[in-house]
């Protein structure tokens, strides 16, 4: 009888270990899979980032070329704060084609901030402007 008990003891035991090993085994799957998600959700989080913040700049950075600038396309220049957070940033300027019939108050620019970003993406954003003349009041 007694080495009947040792025996259930010992099997009782190994049973024990193997279903603690499998639990273990499904807790680091488990694991991993969460690391890997959370992983790829702060990646697409940083780009999401990345994007918005260069919308928002170039944005001001237009607005700002806008009031600076003169009518003379070939002086509009990305500024030196722009371009050290984007260096690969470019600007293109074209006189927007007035329709029949509208008044000739002020020259009108489209103008455009673009840039590729790291994963990429071309980036782009456009704004029509309305350039004063120099000498003007703001």
């Amino acid at each position: 009888m007694m080495h009947r008990m040792r025996t259930t003891s010992a099997a009782t035991s190994a049973q024990r270990s193997g279903i603690l090993m499998l639990e273990l085994t499904v807790a680091m799957l488990l694991l991993g899979v969460v690391i890997t998600l959370l992983g790829q959700g702060i990646s697409v989080v940083r780009k999401q980032q990345g994007l918005t913040k260069f919308q928002v700049l170039a944005r001001i950075e237009l607005t700002n070329l806008e009031r600076t600038s003169s009518v003379d396309l070939q002086s509009w220049r990305l500024s030196e704060d722009f371009l050290r957070h984007f260096p690969d940033a470019t600007l293109t300027t074209s006189p927007v084609d007035m329709m029949p019939g509208d008044l000739p108050l002020s020259r009108t620019v489209e103008a455009t901030i673009s840039r590729r970003s790291v994963h990429g993406i071309l980036q782009s954003v456009r704004l029509v402007l309305w350039p004063q003349a120099s000498g003007a009041d703001p």
